[in-house]
C-alpha cells in the first residue's frame, strides 16, 4: 500500500509543467557578458587559468616542461625532458600544457565573440573603453598562448573563432 501511494503521488507530481521550467541556480552564458564588470571578470578569469601552466593548483609544478625550449634545465636529470630520452607525445606534462594553452585560447575566443556581438545586443551595456581594453587583453593572451605553442611544438592548430560545432573543430 505504501508503494501504491508513492507511485500515485510520483505520477501526479511528475506531470506538472512547473517542475520542468527550472531557473538556473548560477550565472549562465546567456545571463553573463551584460556589462563592463562581467567582461572584466571574464578576462580576469582567463588570466587565472594561466596558473594551470605552472600547475600550482595540483602541487605538481610543470617548470621542467616549459623551461625545455630555452635549454635552462638545471635539475638532476630525473625527467625525460632533460635528456630528450623517451620523450613522446603522450607525456603527461606536455599534454597538460597543450590543454591549458587551448583552454585559455578558448576563453579568449568566447570573450572576443561576445565583444563583437555586444553592439547589436540591447541588453549589453559595455563602454567603448572597456570593450577596447578587454579585446586587447584577450588578443594578447591568445597570441601569448600561440607563441608558447609554437615555442614547444613548432606548429599547432590555429583556432581564432569559437568552436560551436563538430565541423569547425577540425582546423589546420
Amino acid at each position: 500500500s505504501v508503494l501504491l501511494v508513492w507511485m500515485i503521488s510520483f505520477t501526479f507530481n511528475a506531470c506538472k509543467e512547473s517542475n520542468l521550467d527550472l531557473q538556473p541556480k548560477a550565472e549562465t552564458e546567456a545571463s553573463f557578458f551584460k556589462d563592463d564588470y562581467q567582461f572584466f571578470r571574464a578576462i580576469v578569469g582567463t588570466y587565472a587559468k594561466m596558473t594551470d601552466i605552472f600547475w600550482f593548483n595540483n602541487n605538481e609544478p610543470r617548470h621542467y616542461v616549459w623551461i625545455l625550449p630555452g635549454d635552462d634545465l638545471t635539475t638532476r636529470g630525473g625527467y625525460a625532458f632533460e635528456s630528450f630520452n623517451g620523450l613522446n607525445q603522450s607525456e603527461g606534462g606536455l599534454n597538460d600544457l597543450w590543454i591549458a594553452y587551448y583552454r585559455i585560447i578558448s576563453r579568449t575566443n568566447v570573450i572576443l565573440e561576445k565583444i563583437e556581438e555586444a553592439p547589436n545586443d540591447p541588453e549589453v551595456k559595455i563602454t567603448e573603453e572597456t570593450s577596447e581594453w578587454v579585446k586587447g587583453e584577450a588578443l594578447f593572451l591568445r597570441s601569448l598562448m600561440y607563441y608558447k605553442l609554437w615555442n614547444m611544438w613548432g606548429t599547432a592548430p590555429l583556432i581564432n573563432k569559437r568552436i560551436k560545432d563538430l565541423a569547425s573543430s577540425k582546423t589546420p
